[in-house]
């Protein structure tokens, strides 16, 4: 089972270049990250919409330029990942998982990332940004973050080839069951432990998996699993092939 990086896998701090290199050092088979447009149109690697976790003001994503969400991260200790930076920066081998948070169809972003050259799996929210996504790239790096375990069938008509499920929606759909509607796809979890997040809002800690939820998504049949302690995942693994 393949083990995906979230946010660099609690390795430095989230969503920063030198954690996604040690995630791929260490043994990562993705590192994931996520990718945002700020007001100026420039493409940046954040995941919040919003600035007020990790800089403390509560401005939208969109509505500062780079220079302005620049400083105001580095005035709380953080820096800011540019997409152009993350390109001449990253030589690993390892693919990166871009969770995009644009929704609407855009083509010259499309082809931007596409073109990278970069070894980016596209990780797609929307049909419409399917559809662009699917005219550049085989479907094997597609993964469809898709709302809502009932549109399955849709992304994978439009030309994902992996499936990303949330692992408290298993009582309702496994891979299992995706694999045989889905041929040849591919079903990725990302680990979610409701008992750590009451409120239901996906904190960031709920998502830490477990040896627990390691062997469930091994016995389910899951092809990979996105969580962020991957020292523990990696641990995991060389228990698990013993």
């Amino acid at each position: 089972m393949k083990l995906i990086a979230h946010r660099g896998g609690n390795i430095g701090k989230e969503n920063t270049v030198e954690a996604m290199i040690t995630a791929a050092r260490m043994g990562a088979d993705y590192v994931e990250c996520d990718i945002r447009k700020t007001k100026d149109g420039e493409l940046v690697i954040f995941h919040d919409p919003n600035l007020s976790r990790l800089a403390g003001r509560n401005l939208n994503v969109t509505d500062v330029t780079a220079g302005e969400m620049a400083a105001l991260l580095e005035a709380n200790g953080r820096t800011l990942l540019t997409f152009d930076c993350l390109c001449k920066e990253y030589r690993e081998t390892t693919p990166i998982l871009l969770h995009i948070k644009l929704m609407d169809p855009d083509e010259e972003f499309v082809a931007r990332i596409a073109e990278s050259g970069l070894p980016i799996t596209a990780g797609v929210m929307s049909l419409p940004m399917l559809s662009l996504f699917a005219a550049k790239l085989p479907k094997e790096r597609i993964l469809a973050f898709m709302p809502k375990p009932e549109m399955a069938a849709d992304f994978y008509a439009g030309g994902a080839g992996i499936l990303r499920l949330w692992e408290d929606w298993l009582p309702r759909i496994t891979p299992a069951d995706l694999h045989a509607s889905c041929p040849g796809a591919q079903v990725f979890i990302m680990a979610y432990d409701p008992s750590r997040d009451p409120e239901h809002k996906y904190d960031l800690p709920s998502m830490d998996g477990s040896i627990d939820t390691l062997n469930k998504c091994v016995s389910l049949g899951a092809d990979g699993i996105l969580l962020n302690d991957l020292a523990m995942a990696l641990e995991w693994r060389k228990t698990a092939a013993r």
